[in-house]
Formats: C-alpha cells, sequence, structure tokens
C-alpha cells in the first residue's frame, strides 16, 4: 500500500499538467501513487498523461466521460486511491520535493487526521513568487486549527480580512474518510472549504505546518475567483444544511461562526448581482440589491469604494497596452 495517493485534478490542462506530475514523482517519499483525473478535457492533457504513465508505474490515469467539476473529480480520485494518506495537488499547481515526507511526519508526531502547510503565491506563467498565503507573523509555529478558527478564518468582514485557510491544500488519512464517508460536494467553487469543514464537525485533528511547501498558481492580478451567482447560492445552501448536523447544532459557538460565514456569502451574492446589474446597464436590478437590507447597502457601498481604485489602475494598463 503507498502511503500516499497524490490525487491531481486536470481539466484541460495541457500547459501545466507535465509540471505537476513531475513535482509528485520528485517528492522524498517515493511510497506513493499519482492519480490523475482527467475531467472529460478537450485538449492534450488525456494524451501526455498517458506517455508519463508509460513511463512511471505509480502513474495512472482515470477519465471521467463528462465534465463535472472540482469536486467530482476529486471523488473519483478518493474513489481510485488507496494509499494510507491522500493528497491534492492542482494541475496548475507544484509540491516542493520535501512536502509529502514533512506533512507525513507531522501527521505521525501529531496525531493528525489533516495537515497542511501554507502556500507560496506564484505568479503565472512565469511561476515567480509572490508571497505566503498566510502571513508569517500570523502562522509563526505549527497551530492546531478548530472548526470555529477554521470558519472565522474564512470570513470577510468589513473588519477582518481573511485568513485563507480554505485555500490550504491538506493531506488526509484515508481511513478518516472511509470511517466517516466524507466526500466532496458537486459545487464549482468553495470545494475544499465545505470539504475540510464536514472534516472538522467530524472531530478531525488539523494540523498547518508554517512552511510554504506547496506552490499556488495566480495570475498577475492576484487571487482571482470565478464564480456564478449560482454558485454562490450553492455554497449558502450546502453551508446552511449543515448547520443540523448535530455535531453543529449543539456546539454554539461554532454554529455562529458558519452563520456569519453564511451571511457573508450572501453579502457577496449581493455584490456579485449588483456589479452584472451595473454591467448590463440594469439600474433598477442594481438599485434592488443595494436596498435588499441595511447590511447589503453597506457591503456594497464598501465593495465598490475598493472596486473603483482596481477599475482605475485596470483602464490604465489597458490604455499603456
Amino acid at each position: 500500500m503507498p502511503r500516499v495517493s497524490v490525487i491531481i485534478p486536470a481539466f484541460n490542462a495541457a500547459a501545466v499538467i507535465g509540471n505537476a506530475v513531475s513535482s509528485a514523482q520528485t517528492q522524498t517519499e517515493n511510497l506513493i501513487e499519482i492519480i490523475v483525473v482527467d475531467d472529460a478535457s478537450t485538449d492534450d492533457t488525456t494524451a501526455i498523461v498517458e506517455r508519463l504513465a508509460a513511463q512511471d508505474t505509480r502513474l495512472r490515469l482515470v477519465r471521467l466521460a463528462q465534465n463535472g467539476g472540482p469536486g467530482v473529480a476529486r471523488n473519483a480520485g478518493l474513489d481510485a486511491a488507496s494509499g494510507e494518506w491522500v493528497a491534492l495537488l492542482d494541475a496548475d499547481d507544484r509540491f516542493h520535493p520535501q512536502r509529502l515526507e514533512r506533512l507525513l511526519a507531522a501527521g505521525a508526531s501529531e496525531d493528525a487526521q489533516l495537515v497542511a502547510d501554507n502556500l507560496a503565491l506564484v505568479i503565472t506563467p512565469q511561476m515567480q513568487h509572490a508571497g505566503l498565503m498566510i502571513p508569517a507573523e500570523w502562522l509563526p509555529k505549527p497551530r492546531l486549527i478548530s472548526a470555529i478558527e477554521f470558519v472565522e478564518g474564512n470570513t470577510r468582514t468589513a473588519a477582518q480580512q481573511r485568513v485563507g485557510y480554505g485555500y490550504l491544500k491538506p493531506i488526509i488519512r484515508r481511513d478518516f474518510l472511509v470511517r466517516t464517508s466524507i466526500r466532496y460536494d458537486d459545487l464549482r467553487f468553495s470545494e475544499d472549504y465545505i470539504f475540510v469543514l464536514r472534516c472538522l464537525i467530524a472531530e478531525a485533528r488539523y494540523i498547518v505546518l508554517p512552511e510554504a511547501m506547496y506552490d499556488y498558481a495566480i495570475d498577475a492580478t492576484g487571487l482571482t475567483t470565478r464564480h456564478s451567482a449560482n454558485d454562490l447560492v450553492r455554497l449558502s445552501h450546502r453551508e446552511r444544511a449543515l448547520l443540523l448536523e448535530p455535531g453543529v447544532a449543539l456546539n454554539g459557538p461554532l454554529h455562529d461562526a458558519m452563520d456569519r460565514h453564511i451571511h457573508a456569502v450572501d453579502l457577496a451574492l449581493g455584490w456579485f448581482c449588483f456589479a452584472q446589474a451595473i454591467k448590463r446597464r440594469d439600474p433598477v436590478a442594481a438599485l434592488s440589491q443595494i436596498f435588499q437590507s441595511p447590511a447589503h447597502f453597506r457591503h456594497i457601498g464598501s465593495e465598490g469604494f475598493r472596486a473603483i481604485p482596481r477599475a482605475l489602475i485596470h483602464g490604465r494598463r489597458r490604455k499603456a497596452a
């Protein structure tokens, strides 16, 4: 049995999949299997992975007949995995060579079910380093993350920025997932957040290390998030359903933290719908979002104030180009 099953969901990733696979192949922990889940790509992703698999028996390909999104692809990888641990690697990201060895050691010493490290942000396509996901001063040493801290860290309000725990890529004990039957929701946005939250509700012990051994690809504009209004609605509905879980309903502080996160998602939905209405020049729809509630009024005003400088900078860049 391999110690780690590295799962790489991939959709139209021909330009990057080779680098991701190579970063898994060159781990100092070599008792691994590498499972690339091709989410019905229409480019050369499948052909590239098949060529690589012919040269390395640890690598195998799982092909999905139709595109299901990241949650569905991750579940297909979990179903195919046989390792003691599972590790997720996005197709445009990379592991540092000692990452799995270091995380496995921490998992054993801390008796943890989930172990993550910080993320090194790299700008594509040059892969230029651009800092850390979680500032070093916020994570000076290994930290045990509770469900409440995880949710609060992922809640952006007018008074606080997100810590970014939801972006981290933990390795997970597979027997914990088997015992709890936890799988990814078929979401196309924030599927990692809901997955890890499910694990923490099930009382998983989650350790985060300060070292950044995972290169997380971003573009030059930063952490761009591509989602639709429906993605936000589905996220809100899934988290509301989790409020009924016994581990949440009987835990007042966790219930309140999740309720605040859901409220933040609902406000984000209001801002998204407002921005879309402005783009299509629909003032009635835009005003309806502003006056949904005083909270929506304040949030849209705050987001609009932040968006103006970004829009001006973007306009200057386009003019210069």
